[in-house]
């Protein structure tokens, strides 16, 4: 009986690695013949459409994408508006919309949520969005992506600038805005040279937030799971909050000129609560150290 057992298991694993090297045989073969080329087993295929302004009262711009990074910069050379934006095409031919108008001197463009596939995937980058404008102040920017990294540069709003994203980073670099607020779900997100006459606002559940040389009325910046670091950091009222993380950099002008309120339940901190300046810094992290200095 024994015997038989092991007979029988033999010619299972003989047949096993007969159907694998088949298998991998066929691989080879196919992926050959395709010059190794994995994007060709895609399920998805992407294309570039392209925009370019012809309605010179645009002031305000509104991307809404689901799967994308969107990048947009200021050139000194660009007398329009030109825009690049992927769009999907799945395995039966189908396209998913996006919509592109201008309405009320707002440029929208705007991925549909309608691509649902039970099976489906994609092999390579997907093209991103990318905007380039003309130098000019506008009124206000709008990015919002659920899964893809936003780069904004250079640009100047009169009113808000709001960047939104699931999965991916967040960058802005140069830029000044009444408001400005960047949230990301799971993602980094970084801030250098920024000004804003009003609020900033970061928000990450999982990721770490830096802000470089930045400057409002108030700033607030606060992570469920992420270290915070701030250079030359100049507000009326700042806020830096982390639930696990730590919290380090530099604080624009002196100590005598803040109130400090600073909590820490498990971490240690250079600085104490205390003082009686005009302006107000709030440090607190449940686990994680608080090492800020001053610039004067």
């Amino acid at each position: 009986m024994a015997q038989k057992k092991h007979r029988f298991t033999k010619i299972f694993v003989v047949c096993g690695l007969i159907v694998l090297t088949a298998a991998l045989v066929l691989f080879i073969a196919g992926m050959s013949a395709a010059n190794w080329n994995f994007s060709k087993l895609s399920t998805v295929q992407y294309s570039v459409l392209t925009f370019e302004q012809t309605d010179e009262s645009i002031r305000s711009i509104d991307v809404r994408y689901q799967n994308a990074d969107i990048a947009v910069t200021i050139s000194p050379d660009a007398e329009k508006i030109a825009v690049k934006y992927p769009v999907r095409t799945d395995a039966d031919g189908k396209q998913t919309a996006v919509t592109l108008k201008t309405e009320d001197g707002t440029l929208y463009i705007a991925e549909s949520d309608d691509n649902f596939q039970p099976v489906s995937w994609f092999f390579g980058s997907v093209p991103p969005v990318e905007i380039v404008l003309p130098a000019a102040e506008y009124a206000s920017l709008h990015l919002q992506t659920d899964t893809g990294d936003i780069r904004v540069t250079a640009v100047a709003a009169a009113q808000d600038i709001v960047l939104q994203t699931d999965t991916g980073d967040i960058e802005l670099t140069g830029g000044n805005a009444a408001n400005i607020a960047a949230t990301a779900d799971t993602g980094d997100i970084r801030l250098s040279d920024v000004t804003a006459t009003q609020k900033i606002t970061l928000k990450s559940d999982v990721g770490d937030l830096t802000l470089n040389s930045v400057s409002a009325a108030e700033i607030e910046a606060g992570a469920d799971t992420g270290n915070i670091s701030v250079s030359g950091v100049g507000a009326g009222t700042i806020t830096l909050a982390t639930d696990t993380g730590d919290i380090r950099g530099t604080i624009a002008g002196k100590q005598n000129d803040y109130t400090i309120f600073v909590q820490t339940d498990t971490g240690s901190s250079n600085l104490q609560s205390g003082g009686s300046g005009a302006k107000r810094l709030t440090a607190s992290t449940d686990v994680g150290d608080i090492e800020l200095y001053f610039a004067e």
